[in-house]
């Protein structure tokens, strides 16, 4: 796929996006002097045998059952097919994505495609490790929430928003880890939330909110407290909500440790991997995962079913993280 150059350049992740296409969600990066981009993204037109598929990649699942992602490792990088929405064509460095859109397929739809899947999954191929997760600053340290999907963790951090602690990322998180411990990287300003989240958090501030996807009714609010640099990285909690089947009541915010396998086991399930069949990025990954959970606290985070328990749940993780970070001082 050839490099080509575009006028539009974006920070996401501390990384310089240049696309033809306008990224609103995005903070566009505004210098006389045009930076060497990491990822370069363009429309394209027709398809080509260089993207042939050889062999399947990574599947995602709807809860029906239904594909929601299905990919295809291909001669020249690899393919990203969401069924009646779009394909997206990634080069081997994870470098150059273009994209193809269904007919009728809104901006807003391509968009959340590509900021919320596609580049978290394509920055593996460069090196870089995101996780599904969310995160915020607090006065004593930064710390991340892991979940399975619809557990709340976007709607804790924009908890945390409201009562003033910078949020790191609502979704996608990037880590580094070097000898000084383990980094978040900023994604962009911005909650994606049901309308439940949206009432609960409700304030002069919340009222306006832009669609996601067509397909979907969740909202983007924009408003917020974000943070514009990277950040340490202290803990992370694995948010757990009571099974209503196993009759469990939960009155009260709880942390508990965890094995060292449930800890690694926690940040592989969470992490973005674009390709599960290929040695050489498993290998990678791996490693990273293992510094990070020996660099971090990872815990478990179990709450109660009840949104108006936010308050507790926030205090609770305070509270936690400074007695961490007493201990340690």
């Amino acid at each position: 796929m050839p490099r080509y150059r575009s006028n539009n350049q974006f920070e996401l992740f501390g990384l310089v996006i240049e696309s033809e296409e306008s990224l609103s969600e995005l903070v566009p990066i505004e210098s006389p002097t045009r930076l060497e981009p990491q990822i370069t993204i363009r429309r394209g037109v027709e398809g080509s045998d260089a993207w042939s598929r050889l062999r399947p990649a990574v599947r995602w699942t709807l809860p029906s059952g239904r594909d929601y992602l299905t990919s295809h490792k291909t001669e020249n990088g690899y393919v990203l097919h969401f069924p009646a929405l779009a394909e997206f064509y990634v080069d081997h460095a994870g470098t150059d994505i273009e994209f193809r859109a269904l007919a009728g397929i809104p901006p807003e739809t391509v968009r959340h495609l590509l900021l919320d899947a596609v580049i978290p999954l394509v920055l593996g191929l460069s090196g870089h490790d995101v996780l599904h997760a969310s995160a915020v600053v607090t006065p004593h340290g930064g710390c991340a929430f892991i979940a399975e999907t619809g557990t709340g963790k976007s709607t804790l951090a924009a908890s945390f928003s409201s009562a003033g602690h910078s949020v790191i990322t609502e979704d996608c998180l990037m880590l580094e880890a070097d000898e000084a411990g383990v980094r978040a990287w900023p994604s962009y300003p911005g909650f994606r939330l049901w309308q439940d989240s949206l009432d609960r958090l409700r304030t002069a501030s919340t009222t306006r909110t832009l669609p996601l996807a067509h397909y979907s009714s969740k909202r983007r609010l924009l408003s917020g407290r974000f943070a514009t640099q990277s950040h340490p990285l202290s803990a992370i909690y694995c948010l757990k909500r009571p099974l209503k089947s196993s009759g469990e009541d939960v009155r009260e915010p709880r942390v508990e440790s965890l094995s060292g396998s449930e800890r690694v086991i926690s940040i592989v399930h969470h992490l973005f991997c674009i390709d599960p069949h290929d040695p050489t990025l498993l290998e990678r990954q791996f490693k990273f995962v293992a510094s990070i959970a020996a660099k971090l606290s990872i815990l478990s985070l179990t709450v109660p079913d009840d949104f108006a328990r936010l308050d507790e749940v926030r205090e609770a993780v305070i509270s936690d993280l400074q007695t961490r970070s007493s201990a340690v001082a």
